[in-house]
C-alpha cells in the first residue's frame, strides 16, 4: 500500500526542481548570455520564467493538497483522503492550465518589465 504524504512529498520535489531549472535558465539567460541578437535572449528569457512560473504553480497546489490531506487526517476524514491521493497527478495538468491562461493573459510581460 503506498502512502499518501510520500508520494506528494515526491511531486512538491519534482515541482521544486522545475521551478529551480526554470530559475536557473533565467539567470544565466539574463547575466551570461551576450549573444547579438536580442530576440533570441527574449525568448529565452521568456521561455525560462514561463517553466520557473509553472514549477512554482505547482509547487503552490501540491503544497495546498498536502495542507488539506493534513486537514483531513486531523478530522478524521478517511473518504477525503483517497480522493487526495487520485488527484495528485491533477496538479501537472492544472498548473500548465494555469501557466498557459497567465501567457495567454501577459504573452510579453514577464521580461520587458524587468528591465
Amino acid at each position: 500500500r503506498r502512502r499518501l504524504f510520500p508520494r506528494q512529498l515526491w511531486h512538491l520535489a519534482l515541482a521544486d526542481a522545475v521551478l529551480a531549472v526554470g530559475s536557473g535558465m533565467t539567470d544565466v539567460t539574463l547575466f551570461w548570455v551576450k549573444t547579438e541578437n536580442q530576440d533570441i535572449s527574449w525568448a529565452l528569457c521568456n521561455a525560462s520564467l514561463r517553466l520557473g512560473h509553472f514549477g512554482r504553480l505547482a509547487s503552490v497546489l501540491v503544497e495546498v493538497e498536502i495542507s488539506v490531506a493534513f486537514a483531513l487526517t486531523f478530522m478524521r476524514r478517511t473518504r477525503g483522503l483517497s480522493l487526495l491521493k487520485t488527484s495528485l497527478p491533477a496538479v501537472w495538468p492544472i498548473g500548465l492550465l494555469l501557466t498557459a491562461v497567465s501567457v495567454l493573459q501577459h504573452p510579453d510581460a514577464y521580461v520587458r518589465e524587468r528591465h
